[in-house]
């Protein structure tokens, strides 16, 4: 599955390549919009949400659907380091003096992040040696609640701004 539904423009024969590198290219682009309205750290979010919504797309293809999904919870867990470093983010969410939508974004984020160690564990064992069917369900369904939690998510992230 792909964001872009046409196969080729001209009579040549397109190749899955050429789309990843399309739909990566529309990402970084959409990236760069959202930081002139709002925020480097939404930005740098809206490019993993974007890897990660690749990574769904290509889960038939495990090598291209583990590159995105890496890249999308390596971006995720930085983002989080340095707003910790920088912000104290984890102490200003305990104050409890944000708004609702920021404070449900927050948990929103905390649960997908909570999900991402069982899934990277049980993605890194697919590659390595395979999953047994349960192990392979457990990672189907823990990565379907992350996703839903991380899309959550990054909805309300717009809800931070000021």
């Amino acid at each position: 599955m792909s964001l872009f539904p046409l196969k080729s423009i001209s009579n040549k024969p397109f190749h899955m390549k050429n789309m990843i590198y399309a739909e990566v290219a529309l990402i970084i682009l959409f990236s760069i919009l959202v930081k002139i309205f709002a925020t480097a750290y939404m930005s740098f979010a809206t490019l993993a949400y974007g890897f990660m919504l690749l990574g769904v797309l290509n889960r038939k293809t495990s090598k291209i659907h583990a590159k995105f999904m890496g890249s999308a919870i390596f971006i995720d867990l930085s983002i989080v380091l340095v707003l910790e470093l920088k912000r104290d983010a984890v102490q200003k969410a305990l104050e409890f003096s944000l708004t609702f939508f920021q404070q449900l974004h927050i948990g929103m984020s905390t649960l997908a992040l909570l999900f991402y160690f069982p899934i990277v564990y049980l993605g890194i064992k697919a590659l390595r040696t395979g999953l047994t069917h349960l192990e392979r369900k457990i990672h189907i369904s823990l990565g379907i609640i992350a996703f839903v939690f991380r899309t959550i998510g990054f909805i309300l992230m717009f809800s931070m701004l000021k």
